[in-house]
């Protein structure tokens, strides 16, 4: 099958770019108003790092827009597309960012209160102010993606880091060892689970892997029980014999999400990779795609599943064009396993007819549907 450029499908390109331009919008700011940046050697690096960063930043839009104006057109259109409402932006970050900062931002809840007074420091001013325009980028722009929060964990640690240091004797402890049970209760679950897939006890939990999972099959791997055993050795030790300081809690939350989903990744991974994988969906698309098709339309595909398509089939889709529907007789569709409302619309005289309808092992939440426009 002939392979075409992969076309954006989350339009996260304006997003993107301004994720730098908030770090930078953080820092001149901070030298306005935090007094030890206020000088003039700060003036001139301020000033070389703005025409650097400019000159860097409009070397290929300039290319573009020299060798393919359509191209760059048609790239300033996608990239300033917003997706989805403020609304529903906002409530996709306080539901996924509850627990995806977790326990960063009750922690810079805390930094906020306590060291309020200080608020014009450099080291509470830059990360602040990156956090709270990357909060208003993510509610404004969209689109409601995970990988989206991943820019505001850098500024949220380091704005939150500050607050442990004034955090009462009674909540440090709470903090330090709520985290240790915690990692110690989900790590023993997944040996538990491992345990389970094996030899088939606890039986309830051997069934319950079997009826998300049917088929599956496992088998013990040497090298990753001994991996895992290694990073439990080395989360109790840290939880043990490390002395107490403001910095153990941190210590020990750390080295317990290491613990946790290393120890996931090592024994649950083929298991997680049989029922997850889009190994077979890929395989049986290409399978059902005509001999010499020309082009591939695709119609909601994610970004990751576009990634895992490509790479386990070769199979590269370029954005469905409503206006003409009939410029590429081939679209996939992600969609749900609900009745399906996903075909693209008829066109006088010729009708969608769908070709494959797939989804992965245990996932009842995606289908993949490939439908070819006939008259």
């Amino acid at each position: 099958m002939k392979r075409w450029p992969v076309a954006p499908v989350h339009h996260t390109g304006y997003s993107n770019a301004m994720r730098p331009a908030v770090l930078a919008l953080a820092v001149v700011l901070a030298h306005f108003v935090c007094a030890e940046w206020r000088t003039p050697r700060a003036a001139v690096f301020l000033g070389l790092a703005a025409l650097v960063a400019v000159l860097v930043a409009l070397t290929w839009p300039l290319a573009l827009a020299a060798r393919a104006p359509e191209a760059f057109a048609e790239w300033r259109a996608i990239v300033m597309q917003r997706e989805g409402t403020v609304g529903a932006n906002f409530r996709h970050l306080l539901a996924t960012a509850s627990w995806f900062t977790w326990p960063a931002w009750p922690l810079a809840a805390w930094t906020a209160w306590s060291l309020r007074a200080r608020w014009r420091e450099a080291r509470l001013f830059v990360p602040a102010v990156a956090v709270l325009a990357l909060v208003a980028l993510i509610v404004a722009w969209g689109p409601m993606a995970d990988e989206n929060l991943l820019p505001l964990l850098a500024p949220l640690s380091l704005f939150a880091a500050h607050g442990i240091f004034t955090l009462r004797r009674g909540a440090a402890a709470a903090l330090d060892w709520f985290g240790a049970l915690t990692f110690a209760v989900f790590a023993v679950g997944v040996w538990l689970g491992y345990i389970a897939m094996l030899t088939g006890v606890p039986a309830p939990m051997a069934r319950n892997f079997g009826r998300i999972a049917p088929g599956f099959v496992a088998h013990l791997q040497p090298l990753a029980v001994l991996f895992a055993l290694a990073l439990a050795a080395a989360w109790l030790y840290v939880v043990f014999f490390t002395p107490g300081s403001p910095l153990r809690s941190l210590a020990r939350w750390a080295v317990g999400v290491v613990l946790l989903w290393g120890s996931f990744a090592m024994l649950w991974m083929p298991w997680v990779d049989y029922q997850k994988s889009y190994r077979s969906v890929a395989l049986q698309l290409k399978s059902k795609l005509p001999v010499g098709a020309k082009c591939l339309a695709q119609r909601s595909l994610g970004v990751s599943q576009a990634a895992a398509l490509d790479y386990h089939g070769g199979i590269r889709a370029q954005p469905f064009d409503v206006a003409k529907p009939a410029a590429c007789p081939l679209v996939l569709v992600q969609g749900s396993p609900k009745p399906e409302l996903d075909a693209p619309p008829s066109t006088a005289g010729m009708r969608w007819t769908k070709l494959a309808d797939v989804g992965r092992p245990g996932d009842r939440a995606e289908r993949y549907r490939l439908y070819r426009l006939e008259r």
